[in-house]
């Protein structure tokens, strides 16, 4: 397999309206895996995790959610 990592600005301070406009939406359906590796408190995780429909592990353990205002489309949804 393949291993990429990415950093994403912006994540803080950004709402997502639509699935396109996360900055990883290109990738979307790759990602396996996602990790919060540094603490993170944004206003939004409006969808963070829509289309990642191959998703199998993910670390939120720094994702610190107190400012969260809407974490509408998710989608952070097990099929198995």
């Amino acid at each position: 397999g393949r291993i990429a990592t990415e950093v994403y600005t912006g994540v803080e301070t950004d709402t997502y309206e639509a699935n396109t406009d996360v900055p990883w939406y290109e990738y979307a359906s790759q990602i396996k895996t996602a990790i919060v590796e540094d603490t993170i408190k944004p206003v939004s995780t409006q969808r963070w995790f829509d289309r990642v429909s191959n998703l199998e592990s993910v670390s939120l353990t720094k994702l610190d959610t107190s400012e969260v205002k809407t974490m509408k489309a998710m989608q952070l949804i097990s099929s198995a």
